[in-house]
């Protein structure tokens, strides 16, 4: 049965990230934020089944603002962290049908929640229950119930210790000025798991995360019996009394009793994974002072999400099992890269209406990492603005300067008196006409799904076969397909007629057709360039050779940056 799910705070990454489950569910969702033009209460009033997805410290007072305004057909339910304040709250502001949620996780990048476990605490009523209990099983997920007592008492363990000692553990590393690179590359992949996992934790929200230490009541009974123990434990070992912690180490182990097997069965084949991932991958890197472990299958993009090249990403590697890390520019990107901080990047390189990108090119050209593939795909960008905003009252439209490009007969005729801004993403673009009232966005369809803004215009690009090239940059991928091109850069000693044409003579010698011919400035002196020169179809190394050496014999420089397959988008 259809039903329309509001979500409170749908803004937030924990929002965006179950409003496309439940759409696949088919299901209407619609979201508020700090910045929608949809209110709380408009939820609240308009919605079947309002989810509250807001931090733990503002969720009573949301259920505060709307649970009056809710009839007992409709369901009132929230993801926070903690079980008995929000339950008890809704229990007594609103009339609806009650009952708690928590996903046993963060949003994942590939929007799975299968495996995964989600806890449901009973309020009032079980329809509900059962509605979204039946979604969530149909994507894999686990559901488990608990009161509100039980859970909460559950995550003091779970997730304010386990917190608890991560951030200790790391600020201790930090007091005592450990080496991280060093640590990791001489732990054993056991002690490397525990380190990473405690550096998965430093990558969440703080704001989340105290919000899970101080709002949990439970959470300050549980710390003393820690720090009683730690205490127990730190006195034992400054008296060097080895009977008394091998008695405290012992005790401790007939508490696990069978369970301490089954851990070290379970994590022997996680470890020897990580023996051999952790012997293939480079040591941690630093980037302005923040250590960053290597991932072997993260790609580097131009973010943040839901830009365009977040899209490709979404279309051509995700299914690869590959993880995207966002940088704010391509000169971030290329600079990351060529640092070995990534292992793989994802850039666009030409647009059907506005030509190549010279940051792209230039990146390729002056790093290290070959072209695996080109991706190919349709861009047909959207106008949108927040809702009840008019197109006559709008005067500024932000985007990147390449949907910009490709939209400007759009913008010229529609919009001739508007000022147009530039700025680094297409999803900077949303967040800032978000924000700004009377201001409109150029960016992905794809959007009106994620935020609650309204699509004024669609497919306004100068030319409806509009399309975007994205260069995969990898050394190892392997990657097939039907057709194949190949890229060779290279550059002259000194000006001289008839030095290009006598390159170019090479690849026609072999047969080969180019696509492409475009030169760069060295930036050496006026007429100093580097050529990018793009052909037509699969070489065999024999070919590859051949050419090669006769280039390399007319120019001072010369570089092969692949052979690889041009790969459409399915929609």
């Amino acid at each position: 049965m259809h039903k329309t799910i509001g979500i409170i705070g749908g803004t937030g990454k924990m929002g965006q990230f179950f409003a496309k489950i439940f759409k696949r569910a088919g299901h209407t969702v619609l979201v508020s934020g700090k910045n929608t033009a949809l209110k709380n209460t408009d939820i609240a009033q308009k919605c079947d089944a309002i989810i509250i997805s807001v931090p733990i410290d503002a969720t009573v007072s949301v259920i505060q603002e709307i649970g009056h305004l809710l009839l007992p057909h409709q369901c009132l339910t929230d993801f926070t962290s903690v079980k008995q304040q929000p339950l008890t709250a809704m229990m007594k502001y609103s009339s609806a049908s009650v009952f708690g949620m928590h996903p046993m996780f963060a949003p994942t990048v590939s929007g799975s929640i299968s495996g995964q476990n989600i806890i449901f605490c009973s309020g009032r009523g079980n329809e509900w229950e059962q509605f979204f209990k039946n979604i969530f099983e149909a994507e894999g997920a686990s559901v488990e119930f608990l009161n509100a007592t039980e859970h909460d008492e559950m995550m003091t363990i779970i997730q304010g210790l386990s917190h608890f000692l991560d951030i200790t553990f790391a600020n201790t590393l930090l007091e005592i000025h450990g080496n991280l690179e060093k640590i990791f590359k001489v732990s054993s992949p056991a002690y490397a798991l525990k380190l990473t996992l405690m550096g998965r934790t430093l990558t969440q929200n703080a704001h989340l995360y105290g919000n899970i230490q101080i709002s949990n009541p439970q959470n300050i009974k549980t710390l003393d019996t820690f720090l009683q123990v730690a205490n127990r434990l730190k006195a034992i070992v400054e008296k060097k009394d080895m009977p008394a912690f091998e008695n405290f180490f012992t005790s401790t182990a007939q508490y696990f009793g069978k369970f301490a097997e089954f851990s070290q069965q379970q994590s022997e084949s996680v470890i020897e994974f990580l023996a051999r991932k952790k012997k293939c991958t480079p040591s941690i890197k630093t980037h302005n002072h923040v250590p960053v472990l290597q991932n072997l299958e993260t790609v580097g993009i131009l973010g943040p999400e839901n830009t365009f090249s977040h899209l490709a990403f979404e279309e051509f590697l995700h299914p690869m099992g590959k993880t995207p890390q966002f940088f704010t520019s391509l000169p971030l990107l290329f600079s990351a890269l060529k640092k070995k901080e990534i292992p793989e990047a994802l850039v666009p390189i030409e647009n059907m209406l506005h030509g190549s990108i010279p940051e792209s090119i230039d990146g390729i050209t002056a790093g290290e990492t070959p072209i695996s593939a080109l991706f190919e795909m349709k861009i047909s960008p959207s106008l949108f603005t927040n809702k009840n905003t008019k197109k006559e009252d709008i005067h500024t439209i932000f985007s990147h300067s390449q949907p910009l490009a490709q939209c400007s007969q759009f913008l010229e005729k529609e919009f001739p008196n508007v000022h147009i801004m530039a700025v680094n993403s297409t999803a900077e673009a949303m967040d800032r006409m978000m924000q700004e009232s009377n201001t409109g966005a150029i960016s992905a369809p794809q959007m009106v799904d994620i935020f609650n803004v309204q699509e004024i215009a669609k497919n306004i690009a100068n030319t409806s076969k509009n399309a975007t090239r994205f260069a995969f940059l990898s050394q190892t991928a392997k990657i097939k397909g039907q057709k194949y091109e190949g890229v060779i850069v290279f550059s002259f000693a000194k000006d001289a007629p008839g030095s290009l044409e006598n390159v170019l003579h090479d690849f026609s010698a072999l047969s080969l057709n180019l696509t492409k011919i475009e030169s760069r400035p060295l930036g050496t002196a006026f007429g100093d360039y580097l050529f990018f020169v793009q052909f037509e179809g699969k070489i065999d190394e024999h070919t590859q050779k051949i050419l090669m050496e006769n280039i390399t014999a007319k120019t001072t420089f010369c570089n092969f940056l692949g052979n690889f397959p041009v790969l459409k988008a399915q929609k």
